[in-house]
């Protein structure tokens, strides 16, 4: 994110001129006006001792206070936060006040406000200023001293309002995330205008919030959110656009903290302790077992020490800082091979890309298994995608653990690259070369890797990380989708084979779908303006049409035709111009999937519930399969549809199984991945029918 000097100028007028306080936020008739300074408010000082318990438990430096009402006490303390001079700040929800201790554990202040009903989490931003956020969902403002400066927020789903509102964080520029529980997003504001952006609301499914509680920031201001409700922590680019989850084992995450190096602590309510992940989000150490009582809030200082709301017991536990060196707890793996032999490559690769090929039409000739049965699974650190398959029937995918994984047919592994995490699935080019984008925003690479896991080359995107799966042409071209997290920017990139840059579209908006190549040369790609665009092979464009809201990936025809999904339904356009052919829209649920194309025209769809539909080449409905539940389980098709050599359809759920439909649409088998897992990207068909599919962190193989 631009720093702006003249925010922080600007910023510091507001509160020395007193007509700039009240209701300042965002507009009157989403924000209730508070005055600037209630009379009535009041921040007490005071430098007494706190009360410490006798008998610290394993690893507890100190305990500050007990259940009380005095100075130093507490009732349900809940977030806390430390300022740049070590103080801690302790939301003191029962007492409806927030005290503030020095590194010592000595009360130095409390801060009390009649408008307070229950402090749930406090901040503090660069400048000393005080932020809280309250049970009236409301945040209050105050200067270093407690005085109160300003007030937004009140009850509702709109924007501006909050429903459970919880954490909150101030940025370099004095900006502010604002979880807001109840409406599974994030909110962030500007002091002075307003409400600039929400998140974890909209997107794919795996972007979505469900109950977020706690937040903290990197320092490349990246917002790390606790997803209660998906029992995960969600890493987001300071715009609001999702760059990965860690779950590592958390039971209720309530609130999250960085250190210097990257660790995130993370508060688990339903299991009584804190987890201390990597940055990949592996798991390195386990405290406050057998001593925590429903933890809540936690801060970590420059020195390494933890502050832990221990709010089931009305205290604040300290603990000393991690030990040195964790080191991560291993995820089990089938053995590498002792040596890599590579097999010859003979053939075309039977998957070689996202959808099958680089017009994505989720076909394969092979023809999968008459019954399912589990081969092998292969974990992955975090979430795993389904692959591509090459010539030699290496298995290529990538994972938000930040590796490339290489394994043979049998799911031993050949080798991995640390190079970054991979949202997409790699495409594989001439001579089996593997091409993959790196998401995460510090990398900003892209890359080619040879058969033996040995860079290729690298070509460098300023700026810019790449969330969708790119293709390889006929002619070696490979192409990219690139977003910039920074601005909500991006661009179509096509490199030549060797990595250098041929030519590159600018679309001035995030490009989260893979680009799609016609048989006539013609590329296509949707952006999150709206517009689908169509290029030339030289890069310049064809046209563009808007469509309101792209929400898939484009499949292209052997006869040309566009197929994809908007806010409006799932769409025909014409090659020529991008006008409508023809729509349809599912009974219920979202177009977000990419359209699977049968050989004779008919088109294949999901929706985000439990149907699956057939149209005939004319976008008429020729049927719909309906999934029912099982045990009480709900069904919802969350991958695209792949499509076999005899016509049968594959596609898995958020639920973590697997679904054949016979091309009638009769159910010819269901099959729930043992250790479940959300299935996003259809699976992929090897040259035995084999099907390979990513479900949370597992790929799994499933056979005849």
């Amino acid at each position: 994110m631009k720093r702006r000097p003249w925010l922080f100028l600007l910023l510091i007028l507001a509160f020395l001129w007193p007509s700039c306080g009240p209701g300042a936020i965002a507009p009157a008739d989403t924000v209730a006006p508070s005055p600037s300074v209630p009379p009535s408010a009041e921040a007490t000082a005071s430098a007494a001792p706190v009360p410490f318990s006798p008998v610290p438990g394993e690893g507890v430096l100190m305990i500050i206070g007990r259940r009380g009402s005095g100075d130093g006490e507490f009732i349900s303390p809940q977030g806390l936060a430390l300022d740049a001079q070590g103080n801690l700040y302790v939301a003191d929800m029962g007492n409806a006040r927030v005290q503030v201790f020095d590194s010592e554990g000595n009360h130095l202040m409390t801060i009390g406000d009649p408008r307070f009903m229950g402090p749930r989490y406090v901040a503090v931003d660069d400048g000393g200023r005080i932020y809280v956020t309250d049970a009236s969902e409301r945040v209050h403002v105050f200067n270093s001293r407690g005085d109160p400066l300003q007030s937004f927020g009140q009850a509702g789903s709109l924007p501006s309002q909050f429903s459970g509102i919880a954490d909150l964080v101030a940025d370099a520029g004095g900006e502010l995330y604002v979880v807001d529980s109840g409406n599974n997003r994030v909110q962030k504001f500007s002091l002075l205008s307003g409400l600039l952006f929400t998140f974890g609301d909209q997107g794919e499914p795996v972007e979505l919030l469900s109950h977020p509680e706690g937040v903290a920031l990197d320092a490349q201001g990246n917002v790390f959110v606790t997803d209660a409700g998906n029992r995960r922590i969600g890493k987001y680019s300071p715009g609001g656009t999702f760059l990965r989850s860690s779950a590592g084992q958390v039971n209720t995450p309530r609130d999250v903290a960085l250190d210097r190096q990257g660790n995130m602590y993370v508060t688990d309510g339903g299991r009584g302790l804190v987890q201390i992940l990597d940055a990949q989000g592996q798991l390195l150490q386990e405290l406050g077992q057998g001593q925590l009582e429903d933890p809540s809030g936690i801060a970590v200082d420059e020195s390494g020490k933890i502050f832990v709301a221990d709010t089931g017991n009305h205290r604040i536990q300290v603990y000393a800082p991690a030990r040195e060196g964790p080191t991560a707890v291993p995820l089990p793996t089938p053995e590498a091979s002792p040596t890599l032999t590579l097999p010859p490559i003979e053939g075309p690769a039977p998957w070689p890309m996202y959808g099958g090929n680089a017009q994505h039409t989720g076909r394969s000739q092979a023809e999968g298994p008459a019954s399912p049965t589990l081969k092998w699974l292969f974990r992955a650190g975090l979430f795993a995608n389904s692959p591509a398959i090459g010539a030699d029937g290496s298995i290529y995918f990538g994972s938000l653990d930040g590796n490339l994984y290489a394994l043979s047919p049998d799911g031993a592994e050949l080798w991995r690259a640390a190079f970054g995490q991979i949202s997409g699935v790699p495409a594989l080019g001439e001579e089996g070369v593997i091409h993959v984008g790196i998401v995460s925003p510090v990398e900003e690479m892209f890359y080619a890797f040879n058969r033996d896991g040995s860079v290729g080359w690298a070509y460098h995107i300023e700026f810019h990380v790449v969330e969708s799966s790119p293709i390889a042409g006929p002619d070696r071209t490979i192409y990219l989708a690139a977003s910039n997290p920074q601005i909500a920017g991006g661009a179509l990139v096509a490199l030549n084979q060797d990595g250098s840059e041929r030519w590159r579209f600018d679309t001035g908006s995030r490009i989260p779908y893979s680009p799609t190549l016609a048989p006539d040369g013609t590329i296509y790609v949707g952006a999150r303006n709206g517009n689908l665009y169509a290029l030339n092979a030289d890069g310049s464009l064809k046209w563009q049409r808007n469509l309101a809201a792209v929400s898939s990936t484009a499949a292209v025809g052997n006869e040309g035709i566009v197929y994809l999904g908007t806010s409006s339904g799932y769409r025909a356009v014409n090659p020529a111009d991008g006008s409508q052919i023809w729509s349809f829209s599912p009974v219920d649920g979202e177009a977000d999937s990419t359209p699977t194309l049968g050989a004779g025209g008919s088109v294949y769809l999901t929706s985000n519930t439990n149907e699956i539909y057939a149209l005939n080449p004319d976008g008429t409905l020729a049927w719909t399969f309906t999934a029912e539940e099982e045990d009480e389980r709900e069904v919802h098709f969350s991958s695209p549809i792949t499509l076999d050599g005899a016509r049968v359809l594959y596609a898995g759920t958020r639920e973590g199984e697997l679904f054949a439909v016979n091309p009638d649409g009769s159910l010819r088998w269901r099959f729930s991945l043992p250790e479940g897992g959300m299935v996003l990207v259809g699976p992929a068909v090897g040259p035995d029918g084999t099907l390979y599919v990513g479900g949370g962190s597992n790929l799994y193989a499933i056979g005849q």
